[in-house]
């Protein structure tokens, strides 16, 4: 079944890397809580989603939110999804 915003298959065996940029204050003093999209310019990494295979189950959940930099990781990919009109 799809979730809330009509995705299928949000959990994989990598994860998932993100166009987002982290900055850890801006998630304790930003007013967004729902998909908050990160501050403007690049700081100190990318968002990353979810969990891996590497990962314990409670860590592989789509709302989890961690920075990864600009390394690559065979535990990390990213999605691709297609827009319908």
């Amino acid at each position: 079944m799809p979730n809330a915003w009509g995705l299928y298959d949000m959990h994989g065996n990598v994860k998932e890397m993100c166009n987002d940029y982290w900055d850890y204050d801006y998630y304790t003093s930003s007013s967004e809580f729902i998909d908050p999209q990160g501050p403007e310019t690049y700081s100190s990494g990318y968002i990353c989603r979810g969990g891996s295979i590497q990962d314990e189950a409670y860590i592989c959940r789509s709302a989890r939110r961690n920075s990864y930099g600009s390394s690559t990781s065979i535990y990390l990919g990213f999605r691709v999804a297609l827009v319908k009109n």
